[in-house]
């Protein structure tokens, strides 16, 4: 029978055998899961980065980049000074498929970026300005243009993010650009009052997201009355079931009652339809 230790040993070695024969993104996912088992083990980063170089080398095996993407994100901690160039190169990939030619890399760029984070703060926190400018960010999540925003927030580039709340500099999507009022919630009431209202000058769902999270995170009168009349104008029901979930989770039942109290008309029956929904399901 074997020992504990020699059979941890026989896991490692299966799950590093399998990481390394995986074809197909579930199944790496399967294998990485395994491997998280054993964590802080030197093979398995020698593993990872192998595998990684041979799918940058050989972009067939994987054209859409989501090996090369599981494979970054399993490195996290795991990733030393020596590997610099390898996250640098990661955050300058793209990748482009037929028959639309849609670029799918976004989130090896994503990850490439908070690995470097990670060994190397003051590069990735250039590297991020840099990201901002390449464009080809993915519609929806807003990555890696978002990471990036999330890098010069730990940072506390205050200043920039704020510029970009404003004016929008880069020209992002909505989906990044929301993240840039998120780091924001330090600022005097007179500049987050100007961005707020900059956001919710355009109709567009990802903003209102953004203004809805800090409304419900941030204890401040006037961000709350603002919050109430946007949640009460507004005719985005996804926009607000989020608002009333988001509420809900973080135990503000005062802004749940405090909207109920505002919607009282038959116009509004769509809206305390979803708070009622929302409370049923609690």
């Amino acid at each position: 029978m074997l020992s504990t230790d020699a059979k941890d040993e026989a896991d490692l070695q299966r799950a590093l055998v399998r990481v390394r024969r995986a074809l197909l993104p579930d199944d790496l996912e399967a294998a990485l899961v395994q491997l998280s088992q054993f964590p802080g083990k030197a093979e398995a980063r020698i593993v990872l980065l192998e595998r990684f170089r041979a799918l940058a080398t050989s972009r067939r095996r994987d054209a859409d980049g989501r090996l090369r993407w599981l494979l970054l994100s399993a490195l996290r901690d795991l990733a030393t000074a020596a590997d610099v160039p390898l996250l640098l190169a990661a955050t300058r990939t793209f990748e482009h498929i037929p028959p639309t030619f849609e670029e799918v890399a976004h989130g090896i760029r994503a990850e490439g970026l908070h690995r470097l984070l990670e060994v190397d703060s003051n590069l990735a926190r250039w590297r991020a300005i840099e990201m901002l400018a390449d464009g080809q960010d993915n519609p929806v999540t807003g990555e890696p243009a978002r990471t990036a925003l999330r890098v010069l927030g730990s940072a506390g580039e205050v200043t920039l993010l704020y510029g970009i709340a404003l004016n929008n500099p880069y020209r992002l999507l909505p989906a990044a650009r929301a993240e840039s009022l998120l780091w924001l919630d330090g600022l005097p009431d007179d500049r987050l009052r100007t961005v707020i209202d900059r956001f919710l000058e355009q109709d567009e769902p990802n903003l209102l997201l953004a203004v809805i999270e800090l409304g419900i995170e941030r204890r401040v009168d006037w961000l709350e009355d603002v919050l109430m009349t946007v949640l009460v104008a507004t005719s985005d029901i996804d926009a607000f079931r989020y608002a009333i979930l988001q509420a809900t989770a973080r135990h503000r039942s005062d802004l749940v009652e405090r909207l109920r109290g505002r919607l009282g008309s038959k116009e509004q029956a769509e809206k305390l339809a979803v708070m009622r929904q929302v409370e049923a399901a609690g």
